[in-house]
């Protein structure tokens, strides 16, 4: 009878051994899948905050360009303004 039962639990060992080498290969092949798509999102995310500061960036240049127009508009009239009574 003892035989049978360290045959048994010999056969439950290595079915559990075997079940938890399958385990850990699918947990491993799952984490694999993960950092590939993981590294995806990061790369979709770093192109769209590249491209966000990209136009934030065109944005700011053209607010400068707006403001400097402004500027050198009011300097050549305030020049001009000056000149009439110089």
């Amino acid at each position: 009878m003892a035989v049978k039962i360290d045959g048994a639990k010999d056969a439950i060992e290595k079915q559990l051994g075997e079940g938890k080498n399958q385990a850990i290969n699918k947990i491993e092949t799952a984490q694999k899948e993960a950092d590939a798509q993981n590294g995806k999102k990061f790369n979709e995310v770093a192109c769209g905050l590249f491209f966000r500061f990209c136009d934030n960036l065109t944005w700011q240049i053209n607010h400068t360009h707006f403001l400097l127009a402004l500027v050198f508009s009011f300097a050549s009239s305030a020049c001009r303004f000056f000149s009439y009574f110089h």
